[in-house]
């Protein structure tokens, strides 16, 4: 139980442990309080052994500070057996390019304890790295290092992908081939990156658990001048254990704009029409609509290179054709177009 009032707070608990071989009861309290930038505690605790009817006393004091970004640092120190430990945090946001590290100071009566350990989240893996050492009388008696590398593999829709561990769910992150060449990342929450294609093509996202709505930011490196990415998020609502592909970008778009004239030379105001597709593809492109102003103005968005027909309503009417191209810009002005007059 706990109990706090202005800057403090006492906490006390007690448990109770029965085996085949002993009867266990510890119990404690705590107080803590920051004071001038430092956290201080102060606790005792009793262990009973009822095999043994014996008691084990121990008094700690433990201060902690916290420096932000470059981490926070503990000490501690406790009596019966004497034991200090000082030890150096940094945690991790457990986005990419993130890296978290440890590092302790342990004092015992009989010998001391040094260990260490590193972690770095790449866009492909997560590397761990780890170190102990024991000492006595100043020299080291054993000393231990290891090395984990962990990575995903994932398989959905047709294709393949591979990146860091995957426990709960997957998407594959694959760019268009109108992007090749350009990185695309994956972004949760306000700046944490979660994925990022790049040499080894579409990107392994790791999924943030099942059955709730997840949304990530999608950016584009150098994004083409007019290329149409869309609403730039990926939303989902993944079930247990669920794989998905998700794929950003599309054919290049142009936007078209022009001016259309009646057979009398005046604008055609307020008007009606659609672009549509003509050729060997046509019928696989919907029809593009568009409004004129009262300039004869108008502006037709996400035009895909090709050939269309301009239709102007009412009637129907076919008043030419247009060859869109893609243009370095993404803007193709076709001028003015004037309406014949019909036999």
């Amino acid at each position: 139980d706990s109990y706090s009032w202005n800057d403090n707070s006492v906490s006390a608990n007690v448990s109770w442990r029965k085996s085949d071989q002993d009867e266990i009861t510890t119990g404690g309290v705590s107080w803590r309080r920051p004071y001038k930038g430092v956290n201080v505690s102060l606790g005792y605790q009793a262990v009973h052994s009822k095999k043994d009817n014996d008691s084990d006393n121990r008094f700690f004091v433990t201060l902690s500070r916290n420096f932000g970004e470059r981490g926070s640092v503990r000490a501690r120190t406790a009596t019966g057996p004497n034991e200090s430990e000082i030890e150096w945090r940094k945690l991790s946001t457990r986005s990419i390019g993130a890296s978290a590290a440890r590092a302790s100071y342990k004092f015992g009566e009989q010998q001391d304890e040094l260990s260490a350990d590193a972690s770095y989240i790449a866009s492909r893996a997560e590397i761990d790295v780890g170190h102990n050492s024991i000492i006595e009388g100043g020299e080291i008696i054993t000393a231990s290092t290891n090395v984990r590398l962990g990575m995903g593999f994932g398989f959905a829709d047709g294709s393949f992908a591979f990146g860091r561990p995957v426990a709960n769910g997957f998407y594959i992150l694959q760019g268009h081939p109108t992007l090749k060449g350009h990185e695309i990342s994956a972004y949760q929450g306000r700046d944490q990156m979660t994925g990022k294609t790049g040499l080894f093509g579409p990107a392994l996202v790791p999924l943030n658990g099942a059955y709730r709505e997840q949304v990530y930011r999608v950016d584009i490196e150098d994004l083409p001048i007019g290329y149409d990415m869309g609403s730039g998020q990926v939303q989902m609502f993944p079930s247990f254990n669920s794989g998905y592909r998700i794929k950003i970008g599309s054919d290049p778009t142009t936007l078209v704009i022009g001016r259309i004239h009646g057979a009398d030379g005046e604008p055609v105001k307020l008007g009606f029409g659609k672009l549509i597709r003509v050729g060997s593809d046509a019928g696989t492109i919907e029809p593009i609509e568009f409004f004129t102003n009262r300039t004869g103005r108008f502006v037709a968005e996400r035009v895909k290179a090709g050939t269309y027909a301009l239709i102007l309503q009412p009637g129907d009417r076919n008043i030419g054709q247009i060859t869109v191209t893609e243009g370095e810009d993404g803007v193709q002005q076709i001028g003015t177009l004037t309406i014949k007059e019909t036999p």
